[in-house]
């Protein structure tokens, strides 16, 4: 993309871990390419201050992983070979371990790669966060979402789904570069057409500039 240009303007738009990738990334790519190009990054659900939600969820996995060994333990004397050998894959799929790649957004290993400042981000970079329900997108009790959501589902209840707003956020409130999208969905950023226009309001200002 920049080839032998001299200089230019990139605005990168990252989503989840990518924005994460992105915001270690800016002050790299701004040292390698030098004064004559400007970086910016649009990051919607990033974990810039980590989450745990996939560490949980990898509990959640192998608690199940051991549920269905012992279902199909309890059906080896009544189940075919199909089923038995069904169960064996699924028991397998569930116990693998969290890929070792999403352990860089554990918020230890964030303060690791922030040199113990994670809420400090480089310039040029625009946040969205949301918290997804219940009140809302639900009409549960709070209580119970807290405990469908998290307690049993491992996920984040105090964000997207996989991200609290907090952290895709940087621990920023009203500030103007952080914007909150809720309640959308973590893998929704994109079809939510206010966010759109908001991401979009701003990657024309930055690429006018």
């Amino acid at each position: 993309m920049i080839g032998d240009s001299r200089e230019g303007q990139v605005v990168l738009i990252a989503h989840s871990r990518g924005g994460s990738v992105v915001r270690f990334a800016l002050e790299r790519l701004r040292q390698r390419f030098g004064p004559g190009w400007t970086f910016h990054a649009l990051t919607a659900g990033a974990p810039h201050l980590g989450t745990q939600v996939f560490r949980r969820i990898g509990h959640r996995w192998a608690g199940l992983a051991a549920l269905v060994g012992a279902v199909r333990k309890l059906g080896e004397s009544w189940l075919n070979g199909e089923q038995l050998a069904r169960l064996v894959i699924l028991e397998r799929g569930l116990a693998y371990e969290v890929p070792a790649g999403f352990h860089d957004v554990e918020p230890s290993s964030v303060l690791r790669m922030a040199h113990g400042k994670p809420h400090e981000l480089p310039d040029g970079m625009w946040l969205w966060g949301s918290a997804w329900g219940p009140a809302a997108a639900h009409p549960v009790e709070d209580g119970l979402w807290h405990w469908l959501v998290e307690d049993i589902g491992g996920a984040e209840v105090g964000g997207d789904g996989l991200v609290a707003r907090e952290s895709a956020l940087a621990g920023r409130v009203g500030d103007a570069i952080a914007h909150d999208a809720s309640p959308v969905f973590h893998t929704h950023y994109f079809m939510h057409e206010p966010t759109r226009e908001q991401m979009a309001r701003v990657l024309a200002q930055l690429l006018a500039s």
